[in-house]
């Protein structure tokens, strides 16, 4: 079963509260081809095939054509605690233990379900997109003391 990637700010249980700022992009990505005619005529192809049962960005459960990209920014400013540091450091650990973009894993969009419900096996469907990362390069920028800034694109992945 693969791993689950948390993201939020409220936490399930058992999971400490996470201090991030997050922006979450959802996108879906259709393949077409298209064949100039010339003179503004075209032949368009959709290439897509649809799969599923998977997450529809809705709230569902369905077979449908496309592929689901997310791009999630992320902020954290340390606290007394120091917890958004330790948030920021789990982010590095989880992309480092998944070996860039080799691993895939289980993203639970916050759109759909609160991030306060995830369900940590991963057996529940509804929200949930098997992906990997986009690519094998992560960059996190430190401004300040315990400021850090960072983001990664994942695009969804057959099983």
């Amino acid at each position: 079963m693969p791993a689950v990637f948390f993201i939020g700010t409220e936490s399930p249980p058992g999971i400490g509260s996470s201090p991030l700022s997050y922006s979450l992009i959802h996108e879906i990505i259709y393949s077409d081809f298209v064949a100039d005619m010339g003179d503004g005529f075209e032949q368009r192809v959709n290439k897509n095939i649809s799969f599923g049962p998977r997450a529809d960005g809705e709230g569902n459960v369905v077979s449908y054509k496309g592929i689901n990209r997310f791009t999630i920014r992320a902020n954290a400013l340390a606290h007394v605690n120091a917890s958004a540091t330790d948030a920021a450091n789990k982010f590095w650990a989880f992309y480092k233990a998944r070996l860039g973009s080799y691993d895939a894993f289980y993203f639970y969009n916050p759109g759909e379900r609160p991030s306060n419900n995830v369900d940590l096996t991963g057996i529940d469907q509804i929200g949930r997109y098997l992906v990997r990362f986009e690519e094998n390069k992560l960059s996190r920028e430190l401004f300040i003391l315990k400021l850090y800034n960072y983001g990664i694109a994942l695009i969804e992945v057959r099983a």
